[in-house]
């Protein structure tokens, strides 16, 4: 999808909302991320004002030229490494009761391997260790816990099969599978549209 006007920051004058004064730049995707209620579409772009491209942090404030490196790497900074290094310390719980959602699989638990570890492959074949983040009802460690307590949780497959049950554990599965796959082709296709207009962008400081 080509990168180009109306310029998506509200405060840009009309006399330069279709105007690049140079080049577009594709509004990141953390920032629309971070403000869903703008409702800006997958191809909004600002033109090259210092003050638009302020508006969604490509550019600190009171300067010019491209983001500073520690911005973009903030921008770029995947959501789930912010989350594990804010994420809250809490007690394994002993059993899982129901299921609210999923919210992601994984094969290896990198955040308890030693660096060694993380070198080598993995030493197991991923049916072994795979694993769902489950957001729903867990009975908590404390064995006096009778009404549990809303949270998510890394779940083995004998631990979900265990809670509700293999005929009703297949479906959700297979949906979320198919979400995933979804959300993974809208993924590369942003990703790919971002990395396009960038090149364009530079083309044009050439």
């Amino acid at each position: 999808m080509p990168v180009g006007g109306p310029c998506a920051c509200p405060d840009c004058p009309l006399s330069h909302r279709d105007r690049s004064l140079g080049q577009w730049t594709k509004v990141p995707k953390a920032f629309k991320q971070a403000h869903p209620e703008l409702d800006l579409p997958r191809d909004a772009c600002v033109n090259k004002r210092a003050e638009c491209r302020v508006w969604c942090g490509l550019q600190e404030e009171a300067t010019v030229g491209r983001p500073s490196k520690a911005k973009q790497a903030k921008l770029n900074e995947p959501a789930v490494v912010v989350a594990v290094s804010n994420a809250e310390s809490l007690p394994y719980p002993r059993a899982l009761v129901s299921i609210d959602q999923i919210w992601g699989v994984r094969y290896a638990p990198i955040e308890n391997m030693t660096a060694v570890a993380r070198g080598n492959r993995l030493p197991c074949e991923r049916r072994d260790g795979i694993e769902y983040a489950i957001h729903g009802n867990f009975l908590r460690a404390d064995p006096d816990d009778v009404k549990g307590i809303e949270g998510c949780w890394w779940c083995s497959m004998e631990m979900l099969v265990k809670a509700v049950g293999k005929a009703d554990l297949k479906p959700l599965l297979e949906q979320f599978e198919h979400d995933l796959t979804e959300a993974r082709a809208e993924a590369f296709d942003d990703a790919s549209e971002e990395s396009e207009g960038e090149e364009e962008g530079e083309e044009g400081d050439d």
